[in-house]
């Protein structure tokens, strides 16, 4: 997988025995400039010096576009699938199953939701603990957050940027 496939948003979700998807695409850049990624210069201040170094080019990619995505993109992706919830209106358990891009338009919706419903979230292929310190951190008591780490994932050899969470 490599980092323009990271920028596909999917969202399964199960909750009363049914189960619904929802997707988009972030728009890809046309450049990325080199020097922004090389350890030294680029713009990743949580990350120690030392955890850059083991970052790939991949990975430092696929970073710099989370960064660099205009908040106003962000934040249509966010009214979209806060959009399609309420059109389902879910209630009791909900699973929400989070790939790759969705995961901070996820982070972004259940910082502002006000569903009081249990709702478990597992994240597929997305560095959560960077997102989190980047994009928002959701701490309610009815939120349950999970990173799920596989052998595809690009983000699976830097437990930095996942956390400690991995399922």
């Amino acid at each position: 997988m490599g980092w323009r496939d990271h920028f596909k948003c999917q969202v399964n979700i199960y909750a009363r025995g049914e189960t619904h998807s929802w997707s988009s695409e972030l728009p890809l850049p046309d450049y990325i400039p080199l020097k922004l990624l090389l350890i030294n210069q680029s713009g990743f201040d949580q990350i120690s010096k030392t955890s850059k170094r083991s970052l790939s080019l991949e990975h430092r990619k696929a970073l710099w576009v989370y960064q660099n995505t205009h908040h106003s993109i962000w934040s249509e992706l966010v009214e979209q699938f806060t959009q399609w919830m309420k059109a389902h209106a879910y209630e009791g358990e909900i699973v929400l199953e989070v790939f790759e891009a969705a995961t901070p338009v996820v982070l972004q919706f259940l910082s502002q939701t006000k569903i009081k419903a249990k709702i478990t979230v597992r994240v597929h292929k997305a560095p959560l603990a960077w997102l989190e310190s980047e994009f928002v951190k959701t701490r309610k008591k009815n939120i349950s957050l999970r990173q799920v780490t596989s052998s595809d994932c690009l983000w699976a050899t830097t437990p930095q940027l996942i956390g400690k969470l991995a399922a």
